[in-house]
This record gives C-alpha cells, structure tokens and sequence, in this order.
C-alpha cells in the first residue's frame, strides 16, 4: 500500500468517526429536547390536576351554599308562621300567628334565640316571680339555649294563712 492510500484510508476513518460524532451530537440534542418535552408534560398534568383539585373544591362551595339557600328558605318560611307577642307580664315572645296550623303543642320561642335563626321552646320551670308594680305572681320561662329566662302566665295568688299552723306533736 502506498503512503497515498494509506493517507485516505485514514481520512475515510476520520470522516467516519466525524459523521459518527455529528450523530452522536444530533442524538444528544434529540435527547435533550425529548427531556424538556417531557418536564412540559409532567408541568401540563400538574397543572391539570391543581385545576381538577380546585374544580372540586368550588363544586363543594357551591353544594354549600345551595344547602344554605335551601336552609335560608326554610327558616323564612317557619319564621313567617310566627309573630311578636306581649304577654300578661310585659315580656315579648315569639307565638304561633292567629290562624297557623299547629303541629303540636302550644308554645312560645325565645326571642334572642328566634332573631339568631334558631327555634327554641321556653320551657315552663316550678320557680315564679312576684312583681309589686302589678301584684301579680308571674311563671318562670328558661330557654335552654341561651339560658335567658322570661316571666308570663299569671299565676293564681296564693292565700296566706292568717294563723301560722301550730303542731302539737313537737312538745
């Protein structure tokens, strides 16, 4: 082999190992740019996920406040069956109006507790009180929700006894 043949054997290699290192330096490149396709990917479903997790939360706000609604609606219309009484003693209560179909027992509300959107019973208690304006014994009401206490219902006077009653069996 002559030096001449030897010369473009070795530049053939050269030009080979030349077009395998374009190659090489295309496949890095293509492998560089699959890599920051795929962070876009995974950046995209983050996304899409922190939008599905907020999708969800709006759609609970919104089944809450529609039972909100719903509840609004029906203290509205149970409140509308009612109306502010002054009873024998002066106290305001909330009554049944005259005419709303009654679905049990008689009964007054608490009025703190009425205007707060709640419907508590006042409960009648043993304990009465004696008012001197009016000489007028008045029953104890509780609301065992807020504790408030309101005094109606005269009560009959009670006699008192001229004569203290003497028992004479203690001697």
């Amino acid at each position: 082999m002559s030096i001449l043949e030897t010369g473009v054997k070795h530049l053939a290699a050269a030009s080979e190992t030349a077009q395998k290192l374009i190659e090489a330096t295309v496949e890095i490149r293509t492998q560089e740019k699959i890599i920051d396709i795929q962070k876009e990917i995974v950046a995209a479903q983050q996304s899409n996920l922190s939008a599905q997790a907020e999708h969800a939360a709006m759609l609970k706000t919104i089944s809450d406040l529609e039972g909100e609604v719903v509840k609004a609606k029906d203290w509205s219309e149970e409140r509308s069956r009612y109306e502010l009484q002054e009873m024998d003693s002066g106290a305001l209560v909330y009554a049944l109006k005259d005419g709303e179909p009654r679905s049990g027992a008689e009964h007054k509300l608490c009025p703190n507790c009425f205007e707060n959107g709640k419907k508590s019973i006042l409960n009648p208690e043993p304990d009465s009180k004696y008012f001197a304006p009016t000489q007028t014994t008045y029953r104890s009401h509780a609301c065992h929700s807020c504790q408030a206490k309101y005094y109606f219902g005269a009560q009959p006077e009670r006699q008192m006894r001229a004569t203290p009653r003497v028992r004479s069996d203690y001697f």
